[in-house]
């Protein structure tokens, strides 16, 4: 039994040698991997042509690489976060486009209507105009045509007081007729009739000077014999 107790211990104790070998072949493999990572040293040398502050730089290797894995962490939240403000400011785009988008057709329609609008006002302007001006002239045509008829009345009004003045004064009247231009002469007429008083004559004299000459009644040069004696008749 002596014996089997010491030669379980002799095993234990290679046992936990082996173990302790094996974890510093595991570690130096990945130290070793480590730095030809970061030395890019070709791996078919040999352990003596390796630097000899490898295991130092394994160490510090050891020493940076949870320093490295928080910044690989740290910069690949800071990806995340990117891409989320990209997303979120890429649909924040597409609802702005399509909004704006939304806008422009809302803003054609009203043009479309405003011009429809402008063109039923146009016609409906020139319709009122047109109305107001027939109403305009029927107005003044009859409001000058009223004058017209006043003054002829005015006109025949005064003819007859001054018949009978005449008649009083011993029943002399005066009748005025233009004679006719001769067809072969040039020359232009220097007697005219008022249009609205056949009684008053208008001379243009030789100077230059323009006459005004009152009568019974004046013939112009259309009017012939036969009518001068129908008024006599």
């Amino acid at each position: 039994l002596k014996g089997i107790s010491l030669l379980s211990l002799e095993f234990g104790t290679l046992s936990e040698e082996n173990l302790a070998l094996k974890n510093a072949l595991v570690n130096a493999q990945r130290s070793i991997h480590m730095l030809q990572l970061r030395l890019n040293i070709d791996p078919s040398l040999t352990d003596s042509e390796v630097p000899q502050n490898a295991e130092k730089m394994c160490q510090t290797e050891d020493a940076e690489q949870p320093a490295l894995n928080l910044e690989l962490g740290a910069s690949g939240q800071i990806r995340a976060q990117d891409e989320e403000n990209n997303n979120i400011r890429k649909r924040y785009d597409q609802e702005t486009a399509a909004a704006l988008q939304k806008n422009m057709y809302q803003l054609i329609e009203a043009k479309i209507e405003l011009k429809k609008l402008a063109a039923d006002i146009r016609d409906v302007a020139h319709k009122e105009l047109r109305c107001i001006r027939k109403s305009f002239e029927t107005k003044v045509s009859c409001y000058v045509g009223s004058l017209v008829q006043r003054y002829l009345r005015e006109v025949d009004a005064r003819k007859r007081l001054h018949n009978k003045l005449v008649e009083l004064s011993g029943n002399i009247r005066v009748f005025c007729r233009i004679r006719p231009a001769a067809s072969e002469s040039s020359e232009k007429l220097c007697v005219h009739i008022d249009p609205f008083d056949n009684s008053l004559i208008t001379v243009d004299m030789a100077n230059g000077e323009r006459k005004k000459f009152n009568c019974d009644r004046a013939f112009s040069e259309k009017h012939t014999q036969a009518d001068v004696n129908l008024l006599f008749c």
